[in-house]
């Protein structure tokens, strides 16, 4: 909302460098002429240039706070309608700059900002319907704002959650996995152990046949001994010769026959 701009007495430097007062006023004129013809822009340079920042009114403040709100230029729109509801006294300008300094937060989705700025806006004027609406507006989107914000962070537990238990369940399988590697390598281990134990009692077995084997030969004999051996086994087969043709040689003979009287 457009406010009357109230003259500024600009105060001439020693030098004569700064406005006259009837060069401001002009000036001020113009620019005020310009934001009523929607020249938004050339009004904010005009605004800049002839009401340095340190020695703008209230209402001024309020006037540069719109022009740059219809440029969308929310940060410097808010921060143009702060200051001009903290210059001045009078509340119903007071009111006003809050008001839009809550419908400039709303333009930048700062529900919170704007949720202040118009309760503010209403304590200095309760009659305000079009400020009560719009903190309504603001009220619903903050709570909207905060809900989504809450679901997001639930998301983002419940997906670290599950990426923990994730995490949890691959380490629990790696430590298996090298337990079942450490299993195999044991039994690979115990093998060769069985199998060198088995080569072992296979070379003992051995050896102790071996023994045995030794053990179970004869002691060698002289060569008179065996000489002597040979000659009895010699003799006794003779003497088996001599009997057997003996007996052959009886069997030949003619028996006498005998009667049975």
């Amino acid at each position: 909302m457009m406010r009357k701009i109230a003259l500024l007495i600009v105060v001439l430097s020693a030098s004569g460098g700064m406005l006259k007062a009837q060069d401001s006023k002009r000036m001020l004129s113009e620019a005020n002429a310009l934001y009523r013809q929607g020249q938004y822009a050339k009004a904010d340079s005009m605004y800049r240039l002839v009401l340095p920042e340190k020695k703008m009114s209230a209402e001024a403040t309020y006037n540069l706070g719109d022009a740059l709100y219809r440029q969308q230029k929310w940060d410097e729109a808010a921060n143009a309608f702060k200051q001009a509801a903290e210059g001045t006294t009078d509340t119903g300008l007071q009111s006003d700059a809050y008001h839009n300094l809550g419908n400039t937060s709303f333009q930048k989705e700062d529900y919170k900002g704007a949720v202040d700025a118009y309760k503010q806006a209403l304590r200095l004027n309760p009659e305000r319907d079009d400020t009560r609406y719009n903190l309504t507006s603001a009220m619903r989107q903050l709570q909207q704002q905060q809900q989504q914000q809450q679901q997001q962070q639930n998301q983002d537990d419940k997906n670290e959650n599950e990426d923990k238990e994730e995490q949890e369940k691959q380490d629990q399988q790696d430590q298996g996995d090298k337990g079942e590697d450490q299993e195999d390598k044991n039994e690979g281990d115990g093998q060769d152990k069985d199998q060198g134990e088995g080569s072992d009692k296979q070379d003992q077995n051995k050896s102790g046949e071996n023994g045995e084997e030794q053990e179970a030969k004869p002691h060698q004999i002289s060569k008179e001994d065996a000489e002597k051996i040979l000659d009895a086994l010699n003799q006794k087969e003779k003497n088996i010769q001599q009997s057997l043709q003996k007996k052959k040689k009886d069997d030949g003979k003619s028996k006498p026959i005998e009667k049975d009287w």
